[in-house]
């Protein structure tokens, strides 16, 4: 569990785990000082984690994530004036959270690399054997790996950006250019190997897996590998209007041999696993605890009740003001799709941990279902419920909930060295088996592992089928997390993914409207599903939805009073005539899609283009472009991708 109260090389001074986070930057020392005593550098690197708070706790994970198959926000039919329409792929930079952002992120660069030279340059480096992991090295690698980590993300999300390795001073060159991405993720993977072996296990230090532990920086070295490996949007340097091509260096498959050895490392060392059950993980997640020995590899901290800290607000099951509530207030704005939800095996635990269709009232009941936008999407994250809190933050609180953002998992560890192996071998080894099944092990009941887990990976003898494996197992292990779009561009099949989506869509609205005449192989998807409210047994005197039909086809039941509610039947609607008036819906070809599904990926197709779009040659935009302020500050930056 996280520990609360722990002693820094202070004498007589103690710090909780809250303070971990606010313990200042020692300013007010130079380096001759803090470089001097273990407890000094300390303080200087926990001010490194102060700003990544601020964005992986905000902005990061309710604006920077486009639409997908797993996560989904209705678009509007205009561009917003804000330039924030990131989830249809159209935003603009004038959004003043694209230079906050990386504002931030460069911030905890300069920090972090004012904590490497600052090591690097002291009496204590120079005396420590270098070979062994000590408290010094851990500290010198975390902030390594912590710099690492945003590159990364600077890379994923902006592409090619600016490099920096040295804490800024006023002699610097002001004005930098960008640097090539893949230039960027090998030094950082290098750099990483290099600290590796001298870090310690998230067993072995405080704070244990809040802290950019060994397993961790073994991960990270994996993640960016396959991402220095993989699939990335290119610029058109002579044309910044041009949407870019997608590419992958001649040498991707020596990083693909880099994630096997390094994510297979934190498998052989054999400190986690996945023995606590899907629900109860996420359980302990919202409960404010971490382990060390599970499915816990690096979270980042966030604090209580300062700052931000967006889950169990804007992320997870929406919930009520009320003075009978001690819980407080959830919004619950971010969103999954529906046929994410309808994906699931109807065995696979995860489901119903993932996908809630429900929100609290102020007295804890259970009340109207979130579907909505044509029915396509609102399905709330269920792996972030303040109603899990053993311990509940109080009527009146909302955000700044203390729960962590978790940026990196065993079960990813597990899933990112089986797509390696599959790759390195042309195809499946039994080791690559293993770790997938591993993962469904905790997915399902026991009795249903020989079909689902055994017979279900086993069966999977060639490349192919075994990454489309892969490709679905990250969706339903992962959904809500913020990977998807990082992983289908990767991948390079963003695009296909997306036009799936819409056919299927729509595919299935028609069979749902015209059950005997189209699309015959979606006749188990919904039409409609039916509610009502009953007792809830978990929670005496309040009341839980129960639904018919939702994850399946049913009939209406005749016995009991249900609600009914559309489901695929929304998905496409009545064509008017000039007057506005409906056509005769009676005749398949005075329907269209739904106003959702025309606008979800604008950025990229709408229902006037999708016949246009090649998606193996055409290129979803998803990266973002550089905020105005950013480049205003640094005329030899400039946005490509057709970015305004």
């Amino acid at each position: 569990m996280r520990k609360y109260i722990i002693t820094l090389l202070l004498p007589f001074l103690l710090f909780s785990c809250e303070d971990f986070l606010s313990i200042d930057s020692p300013s007010n020392f130079d380096n001759s000082y803090v470089y001097s005593n273990e407890g000094e550098i300390f303080r200087a690197l926990t001010a490194v984690y102060n700003p990544l708070t601020e964005v992986y706790g905000g902005r990061w994970i309710t604006s920077f994530i486009p639409n997908t198959d797993v996560e989904f926000n209705a678009a509007d039919e205009v561009l917003s004036a804000k330039g924030d329409d990131f989830s249809s792929f159209e935003p603009q930079s004038l959004n003043t959270d694209l230079t906050g952002v990386m504002t931030q992120f460069y911030k905890a660069i300069n920090l972090a690399n004012g904590v490497i030279a600052g090591i690097e340059e002291c009496e204590l480096y120079a005396n420590a054997d270098k070979t062994q992991p000590s408290n010094l090295m851990q500290m010198y690698g975390e902030a390594k790996t912590l710099r690492a980590m945003v590159y990364l993300d600077l890379v994923r999300c902006w592409g090619d950006v600016p490099l920096m390795l040295k804490p800024s001073s006023s002699d610097d060159e002001m004005f930098v250019d960008v640097v090539d991405r893949d230039s960027i993720l090998t030094y950082m993977i290098n750099d990483l190997k290099s600290v590796e072996p001298t870090m310690m296990y998230a067993k072995d230090i405080n704070y244990g897996a809040e802290r950019a532990n060994r397993e961790f920086c073994q991960g990270l070295i994996a993640l960016t590998a396959l991402t220095r490996g993989g699939w990335s949007l290119r610029p058109n340097k002579e044309n910044p209007a041009d949407r870019g091509q997608m590419m992958r260096s001649s040498d991707w498959r020596e990083y693909y041999k880099i994630a096997e050895e390094y994510a297979g490392k934190v498998i052989n060392d054999g400190y986690h696993s996945l023995t606590m059950g899907f629900e109860e993980f996420w359980k302990m997640v919202c409960n404010l605890g971490t382990v060390t020995n599970d499915d816990f590899i690096f979270d980042i901290p966030l604090l209580k009740s300062s700052g931000t800290g967006e889950y169990c607000y804007y992320v997870g099951v929406p919930m009520d003001y009320g003075e009978t509530n001690p819980y407080g207030k959830s919004t619950g704005s971010y969103n999954l799709t529906t046929l994410y939800m309808l994906s699931f095996d109807e065995d696979d635990l995860r489901r119903d941990v993932t996908c809630v269709n429900y929100s609290y009232d102020a007295k804890l009941n259970q009340k109207a279902p979130t579907i909505g936008d044509n029915n396509l999407g609102r399905i709330k994250n269920g792996k972030y419920r303040r109603i899990w809190m053993e311990t509940p933050l109080g009527s009146t609180t909302t955000k700044s909930t203390g729960v962590n953002a978790s940026y990196m998992r065993y079960a990813d560890i597990l899933l990112m060295y089986a797509e390696a192996v599959n790759e390195n071998n042309n195809g499946p080894t039994q080791a690559a088996k293993d770790a997938l099944k591993e993962v469904r092990k905790r997915a399902f009941p026991s009795d249903k592992w020989g079909e689902k887990v055994d017979a279900y990976v086993d069966a999977l003898t060639t490349k192919e089928k075994f990454f489309e494996a892969i490709v679905n197992e990250r969706k339903w292990e992962f959904g809500g997390e913020n990977k998807r779009h990082y992983d289908l561009a990767r991948w390079n099949i963003y695009g296909q993914i997306l036009v799936d989506f819409y056919k299927n869509a729509v595919q299935m609205g028609y069979n749902a409207n015209f059950p005997t005449t189209q699309y015959l192989q979606w006749s188990n998807i919904p039409d409609n599903y039916y509610y009502r409210q009953v007792d809830n047994p978990e929670r005496p005197g309040t009341l839980m939805l129960e639904f018919v039909g939702l994850h399946k086809r049913e009939k209406e039941p005749t016995e009991g009073k249900y609600t009914r509610k559309g489901f695929a039947t929304g998905f496409i609607v009545q064509k008017t005539d000039a007057a506005g008036n409906k056509l005769d819906k009676s005749d398949p070809a005075n329907w269209e899609p739904c106003p959702t599904l025309k606008r979800c990926f604008r950025g990229y197709f709408t229902d006037q283009t999708i016949d246009m779009i090649n998606p193996e040659k055409d290129p979803v935009p998803y990266l973002l472009p550089f905020g105005q302020t950013f480049i205003s500050a640094n005329p030899k930056i400039k946005n490509y991708y057709g970015f305004k």
